[in-house]
């Protein structure tokens, strides 16, 4: 389709109908086939057979955003049948991608590459939404037909939270991301976070690790609008409500402790109820 063909001038595309496919040089073990296809993809696929550590020093160069901008039309588009293209390998794909580019933007001593970095990053964000909102909506159509009794296919939404659960490694590498001063990068991190963990909870046992723990401390008594605090408490009250160790991990935070105490009635700095409400029902949570 002529959307592919835009996004991707480094990839070969076809006659009408025909799949994209072929990278150049090294990355020619990748193919990617979202359309069916008299070349041979049969069926919207995702096959990629990635050499990582070859990728690891051109992960900024052209061919490597041109599969981003690629793997951002296929998730985008309406047409793109993604939980087949989860069963081929989308979801490990997008994992490795986003690994590497999230090092580079939080590697504080290489500017030139976190800059270069920072763009590519935040197409991957947009992939990693789209896909989650997919899931998501997948699960909640689901879990609403059997709340109503009309039945609904239950076991496609189990699959498809089961193909999406290694998304779950990127929940310690979103936190970090939060304090960007990007206000885009927050707003998309978090609603990727967010989704996370109503799917999936504190399944992640190093979400809450102790720089972590300070990344929400300093966000809560950072940011003043109410939605945004409302947004970032009720990821950790999921958090440590799922999780025991998220919730030994809490306890064991002063600094997470002090600006939750802060936000709660008793410290009179929060001018929103639900606000003070959620700092307090996680305090409470702690025994605190």
């Amino acid at each position: 389709p002529p959307q592919f063909a835009r996004a991707t001038p480094l990839l070969w595309v076809s006659a009408p109908g025909a799949a994209l496919k072929s990278f150049p040089g090294r990355y020619r073990s990748a193919t990617l086939c979202p359309v069916p296809s008299e070349r041979g993809c049969g069926s919207p696929a995702l096959k990629a057979t990635t050499y990582w550590k070859e990728h690891q020093e051109n992960i900024l160069g052209n061919t490597m955003q041109s599969v981003i901008a690629l793997l951002n039309n296929l998730v985008a588009c309406k047409d793109s049948n993604m939980k087949l293209l989860y069963e081929q390998g989308l979801v490990r794909h997008v994992c490795d991608l986003f690994t590497e580019t999230a090092t580079l933007c939080l590697d504080v001593d290489n500017k030139n590459k976190n800059k270069m970095a920072a763009a590519l990053h935040f197409s991957l964000l947009d992939i990693l939404h789209g896909m989650l909102t997919y899931t998501s909506s997948v699960v909640r159509l689901a879990v609403q037909a059997q709340k109503s009794g009309s039945g609904g296919d239950t076991q496609a939404a189990e699959d498809l939270l089961l193909l999406s659960k290694p998304l779950t490694d990127l929940i310690s590498l979103l936190i970090p991301l939060l304090p960007n001063e990007d206000p885009e990068i927050f707003e998309v991190s978090s609603k990727c976070l967010s989704i996370l963990v109503q799917l999936y909870g504190g399944e992640n046992p190093d979400s809450l690790s102790p720089e972590n723990a300070e990344n929400f401390a300093n966000l809560l008594t950072s940011k003043e609008d109410p939605k945004e605090q409302k947004l970032l408490l009720k990821i950790l009250r999921r958090m440590v409500t799922s999780n025991k160790k998220h919730l030994e991990s809490l306890k064991d935070s002063g600094s997470l402790l002090q600006a939750l105490e802060w936000l709660a009635p008793a410290g009179g700095s929060s001018a929103d109820s639900v606000v003070a409400s959620l700092a307090l029902e996680i305090l409470q949570a702690a025994g605190h």
